[in-house]
Parts: C-alpha cells; sequence; structure tokens
C-alpha cells in the first residue's frame, strides 16, 4: 500500500492507494476525484430511484 498526504487550504488530505506503480501525487489525486464522483453519482441513483430497497432485481427470481 501507497500513502500520499497534502496539505492544501489549511487542510491535510491522505490518499491510500494499493495502486504501488503510482509515484506522482497529482495523477493519484485526480484519479480519486474522478472515483468520488462517480461514487456520489451511484448513491444519487440508488436514493433517487428507490433501487437499494430491492431485494432481487431480476423478474424470475
Amino acid at each position: 500500500m501507497k500513502i500520499f498526504h497534502r496539505t492544501d487550504n489549511g487542510g491535510t488530505e491522505y490518499i491510500a492507494t494499493n495502486y504501488l506503480s503510482q509515484s506522482v501525487l497529482d495523477a493519484t489525486h485526480q484519479e480519486c476525484r474522478v472515483r468520488w464522483k462517480i461514487e456520489q453519482l451511484h448513491r444519487e441513483i440508488r436514493q433517487g430511484t428507490g433501487i437499494g430497497k430491492y431485494q432481487c432485481r431480476k423478474l424470475r427470481a
């Protein structure tokens, strides 16, 4: 595991990755920002559609 830390605007941000060949903090930070936006989108879809309440997603379960 590789851990980066970044200090911006008076705060410290830690990024942990298991992608060991990643050596540039800015590239790692950008990748994490993109992934976080995807996670937020998935959460909004689940909450907005109520799909998180269903246990099966096929008609023939």
